[in-house]
């Protein structure tokens, strides 16, 4: 299982992009002696056409992404300072079962986040509803550290 924060990433140093994750996983589906390969938590903004594609295609990765969405509501992703919206996401769950419609997508929600609404909570609920996934993953939103979140209306200070 290829898994990390931002797989998708791959190959930048010092945000200078060295190697790219397809090529990174064109030269895994080569390699003799492991059967399957799945690709995990990558963000929507990542997972090009060209890697869904790839997958599709592929000898040794099997039709399953984990991709993240966390909210549901733009408004709470631009809190979340995600580098994508859910127009993006759906496009990426659109475009994954065009070319695998059997393919199995998991999907991580956080709840309670600060200043998120009823209104939000539904968006996300009624976002859900519309794509066409596999499982959830869902969390309660828990403060961290130096993080951004911490200084957002209704967070209680660590």
């Amino acid at each position: 299982m290829l898994t990390g924060v931002n797989i998708g990433d791959f190959g930048l140093q010092n945000g200078v992009r060295q190697e790219r994750f397809i090529d990174l996983i064109r030269a895994l589906d080569e390699v003799t002696g492991i059967d399957r390969f799945r690709i995990s938590s990558i963000e929507p903004n990542l997972l090009t056409d060209e890697v869904v594609a790839f997958v599709a295609q592929s000898k040794r990765f099997v039709p399953h992404f984990h991709i993240p969405l966390q909210s549901g509501s733009n408004k709470i992703l631009r809190l979340m300072r995600r580098r994508y919206g859910r127009e993006l996401y759906a496009d990426r769950v659109a475009r994954i079962k065009e070319l695998m419609p059997h393919c199995c997508i998991g999907v991580d929600v956080i709840v309670g986040f600060p200043d998120e609404t009823d209104e939000d909570f539904l968006d996300t609920y009624h976002f859900l509803n519309e794509l066409d996934i596999s499982y959830l993953h869902v969390f309660t939103y828990s403060e961290q550290a130096n993080t951004a979140a911490l200084k957002l209306d209704g967070v209680a200070r660590l």
